[in-house]
């Protein structure tokens, strides 16, 4: 129970640890992915790719085939080009990538087409990620 200090109400520390709070730095915001999640997330390249070109489309909706040649793309450039295949980034999204960034509440996903929804501590991160290097 809050107590009064003064003429201001003080939380007790349980009240305090258990109290939603911002998961970066300067968000502002105090729901959605827990920061773990968000970290699980983002550990992948693949799915930092993924969020970054979709961020970059502004809400639009994005079919996966596009989704996995824009993919393949950045890939090229990393990897062993004869080690890129698009039919298996494709395949790779649909089943594992995609429905995982979708259960973090970080896209709309309908099997077929994607969307960002949309988040700064994610847009930070890219952000921040980029200037490490070319890719997220």
């Amino acid at each position: 129970m809050a107590r009064h200090v003064g003429s201001t109400v003080e939380p007790t520390a349980r009240e305090r640890r258990t109290r939603p709070r911002p998961l970066l730095r300067g968000s502002g915001r105090e729901h959605g992915p827990d920061i773990d999640v968000l970290f699980d997330v983002l550990a992948a390249r693949r799915r930092r790719i993924v969020l970054d070109y979709l961020r970059d489309r502004e809400g639009e909706r994005v079919s996966v085939e596009s989704l996995a040649d824009r993919v393949a793309g950045w890939e090229v450039e990393l990897y062993d080009p004869a080690s890129v295949s698009t039919e298996s980034i494709e395949i790779d999204l649909v089943h594992g990538h995609l429905p995982k960034l979708e259960q973090a509440g970080l896209v709309d996903f309908d099997g077929q087409r994607v969307r960002y929804r949309g988040d700064d501590r994610v847009e930070r991160f890219l952000d921040l990620s980029r200037r490490e290097g070319p890719f997220p």
